[in-house]
């Protein structure tokens, strides 16, 4: 019949009864080591199936070989132990005592055999037993040894995307032996992953939730996510991530929620030596990167000082073009008014004087602008900023203002060319009204730009 061996959580085989005896012989397979065959309720040492029937086979043949040789030595003794031949004489009147003796000694010695058999079964029963003893007291303590080691000792193997330093931090956390909840977190080198280690012994779905710490983190984006792993072995591993906010994980200080949304799956040697909660709530501030504390300690503070630089040169720029832009403006409403001092006889030609000015100081200006700026503005969202927010709908207001301007100026200049014989005093005044308030209205909108870049 074919057996197995039981290794960890494998069957090795099968193997025929021969070739694991020829295994224990060369030390292939250690006596502890459990079997199992089909028929058997559970596995069972080596020493215990194996050796215990040769010892009991070992048994029944001396048993048998010792009755064998008796019975030869008792035909042998019966010749040697009977008494002397009495003279020819004697034999005559007295055949009967000779045989009445040799009976009575083959009886003696049969009686005697049959003793000193019983003891040896005896003895060869108590031996038995206490080999059997032994050997299940050796593997109880082997086992309960083993179960100990596993519940308390034992630890995961190093994942191949986690860093040496990250796996040493995360083992010690494994086998902390205190009353307390025990965890520690590590991200993958590539960022693909995050890992947790705990010292609960125990088996199932754990929640994770992470959410980055405000001006802690290597980026001005927040980072909100939620993760499923599964636990198993004192490591939980989470690699499919939700993004609320983000999306990717950034090296930083995250504020951690880990829950298991169930009961978890108490492993056999976990239930004889541990009785820790089943069920945990871990709410922490907890630190995710690739880089020991103290360098990234030091990016962080690299990453706000640059940010500051990036915030100092591009309000310096930003206000310089508010100030280009609301010096363009006061230059085409003043070249506008100059229009209006014109009697009605030259109108068309202040008009056309200042369509060509304008189209040769300020059209091809504006519209290069507009263009630089949006191509700015796409550098700017690859850009940190202490508020990239602040800084982006900041540009896009100047894009906007500098639009404005055009499109105002453009207006005007269609208005004046309607009005080329003004009827009257009234019309040139209510057009002029109307383009003074267009301009001044862009103007004021610089102007306040310009007075709250002052506190930057």
């Amino acid at each position: 019949m074919n057996w197995f061996v039981i290794n960890e959580n494998e069957h090795l085989g099968p193997f025929e009864e021969e070739v694991l005896k020829q295994l224990f012989k060369s030390g292939d397979l250690k006596g502890g080591a459990l079997v199992w065959k089909e028929g058997m309720s559970d596995p069972k040492p080596f020493s215990e199936v194996f050796l215990k029937q040769d010892a009991k086979k070992d048994t029944n043949e001396n048993l048998d070989k010792n009755l064998e040789q008796g019975l030869d030595e008792e035909d042998e003794d019966d010749e040697d132990e009977l008494p002397p031949e009495l003279p020819p004489e004697a034999l005559k009147p007295r055949p009967e005592k000779k045989e009445r003796a040799k009976s009575s000694a083959r009886e003696v010695k049969l009686e005697v055999y049959e003793e000193d058999k019983q003891n040896k079964q005896k003895q060869s029963f108590w031996s038995t037993l206490k080999f059997a003893l032994a050997s299940v007291g050796i593997i109880g303590i082997v086992g309960f040894s083993w179960m100990y080691y596993s519940t308390h000792f034992k630890t995961f193997s190093r994942p191949s995307k986690m860093g040496y330093n990250d796996f040493e931090r995360l083992k010690q956390a494994s086998v902390f032996r205190g009353d307390k909840t025990n965890l520690a977190f590590s991200l993958a080198k590539d960022k693909s992953k995050v890992w947790m280690a705990t010292n609960v012994p125990y088996t199932g779905e754990v929640v994770l939730k992470l959410s980055s710490v405000p001006d802690k983190i290597l980026a001005n984006d927040s980072v909100v996510l939620t993760a499923k792993g599964e636990l198993k072995g004192r490591l939980a591993e989470f690699d499919s991530f939700e993004f609320e906010r983000g999306q990717r994980i950034i090296e930083g200080w995250y504020q951690v929620e880990a829950v298991t949304p169930r009961r978890l799956e108490v492993p056999i040697a976990a239930k004889l030596l541990s009785s820790r909660n089943r069920q945990f709530r871990y709410i922490d501030e907890i630190l995710l990167t690739t880089m020991e504390k103290s360098a990234f300690d030091q990016a962080l503070k690299q990453f706000a000082l640059k940010q500051n630089q990036n915030d100092s040169v591009f309000w310096e720029e930003l206000k310089q073009k508010y100030e280009t832009i609301k010096a363009m403006a006061g230059q085409i409403h003043a070249s506008m008014k100059m229009i209006f001092q014109s009697n009605g006889r030259d109108w068309s030609q202040r008009v056309d004087m200042f369509e060509q000015e304008y189209t040769q100081n300020y059209g091809a200006f504006f519209t290069n602008f507009v263009i630089e700026n949006e191509k700015a503005y796409e550098d700017l969202k690859e850009k940190d900023f202490n508020d990239k927010l602040e800084v982006i709908s900041n540009y896009t207001r100047l894009t906007r203002l500098a639009k404005q301007v055009g499109l105002a100026t453009m207006d005007s200049l269609d208005e004046l060319r309607r009005l080329k014989e003004p009827e009257g005093p009234a019309n040139r005044n209510a057009l002029r009204k109307k383009i003074d308030a267009r301009f001044e209205k862009m103007l004021e909108i610089a102007e306040e730009k310009l007075r709250l870049m002052q506190t930057k």
